[in-house]
C-alpha cells in the first residue's frame, strides 16, 4: 500500500513494471481520473497475457484504497486504483 504523501505517476508505474518484468514488451500505462479518485490502467499485449496475474499482483503495491472499518465498503475520494487488462 502506498501512502498518500507519495506521488504516483504512470511513468513511475511503467518504470517499476519494466524493472520487475524486463521481458514484457509493448505494454502501456494510462491515467484515469474520475472525480476525486485516481486510477491507472496497465495494458498488457495479448502475446504476454500469461503475465497478467503476476503484473496485477505486483501493481497492488501502488493501490491505496480507503475502506470503512465496519462494512469494508470503499470510501469515496482520495483512492488510487490499478487495473491490469489484456490489450487485444
Amino acid at each position: 500500500m502506498v501512502t498518500q504523501s507519495k506521488v504516483i505517476t504512470s511513468k513511475a508505474i511503467k518504470a517499476a513494471i519494466k524493472k520487475q518484468f524486463p521481458d514484457l514488451k509493448g505494454f502501456g500505462v494510462t491515467t484515469d481520473r474520475g472525480g476525486t479518485s485516481l486510477g491507472f490502467t496497465v495494458l498488457i499485449p495479448e502475446e504476454s497475457r500469461t503475465l497478467n496475474p503476476a503484473v496485477r499482483e505486483f501493481c497492488r503495491q501502488f493501490e491505496d484504497i480507503r475502506r470503512c472499518h465496519v462494512t469494508d465498503e470503499i470510501l469515496g475520494g482520495g483512492n488510487t486504483f490499478i487495473s491490469v487488462t489484456t490489450k487485444y
